[in-house]
């Protein structure tokens, strides 16, 4: 459910003032959708900073594993070694993701 859908739900319930049986159990159910949703909502920073914690909590935490070609006389060569995922890098994936879902 969607925010709108939720606020919907509990408005539905609010100013329900129908006695049908039928009626009542879907302005119910609606609603008991819309409490499952928020108990999975989190609230979460709209940035990534130094000040609410994530640097320290994420710096270093993540890795990409690389294939590095070194020409040699001998030939190519190729190895791969593990990079750490820049804080910036992280910063921008977190932004698109903020943005993807703003309401």
């Amino acid at each position: 459910m969607n925010k709108k859908e939720i606020i919907t739900a509990f408005e539905n319930l609010r100013h329900f003032e129908s006695t049908d049986e039928v009626e009542w159990s879907k302005v119910l159910a609606d609603a008991d959708r819309a409490i499952t949703a928020l108990k999975q909502e989190r609230t979460m920073p709209c940035s990534l900073t130094a000040e609410n914690g994530a640097k320290s909590l994420l710096s270093g935490e993540f890795k990409e594993t690389v294939v590095v070609c070194c020409s040699e006389e001998d030939g190519d060569e190729e190895y791969e070694t593990d990079v750490i995922v820049s804080w910036d890098t992280l910063k921008n994936i977190y932004k698109k993701i903020v943005n993807h879902y703003k309401g």
